[in-house]
């Protein structure tokens, strides 16, 4: 795995759901442009699960299987 363990990793993916979500509603409540912030804070937590996933893809090419020491 990347650096987030599992239940870290299941976290993020809710907390980016749920701010993807929620940016329509924002958007739609709002008259003023504050609901861009949701955008960008959904954006850097995609961002961090792009990063465990490479992270993680890197730690597997590295490593052989557990049977193959």
């Amino acid at each position: 795995m990347g650096f987030l363990n599992r239940r870290q990793r299941r976290w993020t993916w809710f907390g980016f759901l749920a701010l993807a979500a929620n940016t329509p509603v924002a958007a739609w409540a709002t008259s003023d442009a504050s609901w861009l912030f949701n955008i960008v804070v959904a954006g850097l937590v995609a961002f961090v699960l792009l990063v465990d996933e490479a992270e993680s893809a890197r730690y597997s090419r590295r490593m052989p299987p557990e049977g193959e020491l």
